[in-house]
């Protein structure tokens, strides 16, 4: 098996080249936001408890930010519950649930 194991640099690489593959039922394992936002791949399921990889994702803004009030504004725009159902269909899970 380790000779038709094809490593890449990232995420977003792997799953370009498994798109563009002509191998018989090519399978690849990346986190879901890089394999929901590359055309031709699709997510078929998670990875069982135990073997899945979970990414936090967080925001701050420094004391001497030279524009805190658009940072903060920014930050809003990205958490904010009417943002719920893009996030989640981008492929982000709320840490809450």
């Amino acid at each position: 098996m380790a000779g038709r194991l094809k490593i890449f640099p990232n995420g977003a690489t792997a799953m370009r080249q498994l798109a563009e593959t002509d191998a018989s039922q090519p399978i690849g394992c990346t986190q879901s936001t890089e394999i929901i936002s590359t055309p031709g791949v699709v997510l078929s399921g998670s990875l069982p408890p135990g073997c899945e990889l979970s990414t936090m994702y967080t925001a701050a803004v420094t004391m001497r930010a030279a524009h805190a009030r658009q940072a903060y504004s920014l930050i809003d725009l990205l958490i904010g519950a009417d943002q719920g159902e893009l996030r989640e269909r981008a492929g982000f899970l709320d840490g809450r649930n």
